[in-house]
């Protein structure tokens, strides 16, 4: 049976004195000596990272942008696409009519010495700046011709080329590369994109052989 407390009269109730025991109050409650208590908070406060540090510690963290933006800008999610690689199977001839072939390291006219144009689309972040087209082949003969052209077209029948790249040397595998694009910003509302490639070998269908194309581009 419970028992009324000596300092209420009988059946009242007690009064709420949480505050007498919080901070400031008048029978304020101590941890001091409790034990495990007083041991965590001094090993706590011993950390020099905790408290000495922190200010230094989150001026640091201001200073790094890094840490308060998304993970790309709009320009570094564009940027991230660099570089396009373009297989030479991605090519195909202008005309049925072309004799060619693909073997398992390149695009090559097949039993046919006369010029032949192939095509591939190029598929651009809108917006970026091409900085770089390269190609890759092999030419082993003075008078054999490889061409490979970037080229912008617009959807009434216009086109320019941005880039040209003429193989120029005779020692099989090799490449060239062209830096300054002429138009390099990509205009994906008012224009479509292409890589133009010209085979002409002289003697032989292996005079030239293309391996492919790489285009870089910034954000």
């Amino acid at each position: 049976m419970p028992v009324d407390h000596e300092d209420y009269l009988p059946g009242e109730a007690p009064a709420a004195h949480k505050e007498t025991h919080q901070d400031g109050g008048t029978d304020e409650i101590s941890i001091a000596d409790l034990a495990g208590v007083s041991t965590e908070l001094a090993a706590h406060a011993l950390l020099p990272t905790v408290h000495q540090d922190a200010p230094d510690l989150i001026l640091t963290h201001k200073g790094i942008a890094s840490a308060h933006h998304a993970k790309y800008t709009d320009v570094e999610a564009r940027a991230s696409f660099s570089p396009l690689a373009i297989n030479y199977s991605a090519f195909m001839p202008v005309y049925d009519t072309h004799h060619w072939q693909l073997t398992n390291l390149a695009l090559t006219n097949r039993d046919i010495l006369t010029g032949q144009w192939y095509y591939a689309p190029v598929v651009f972040p809108h917006g970026i700046t091409v900085s770089k087209l390269t190609l890759y082949g092999s030419r082993n003969d003075a008078l054999a011709v490889m061409i490979l052209n970037l080229c912008r077209s617009t959807y009434l029948g216009a086109q320019l080329v941005m880039s040209e790249l003429v193989a120029n040397w005779t020692t099989g595998w090799s490449l060239r590369y062209d830096d300054s694009i002429d138009q390099p910003i990509i205009d994906n509302y008012t224009y479509s994109y292409c890589l133009n490639l010209l085979l002409h070998p002289n003697d032989s269908q292996w005079d030239v052989q293309f391996s492919g194309a790489k285009i870089e581009f910034t954000g």
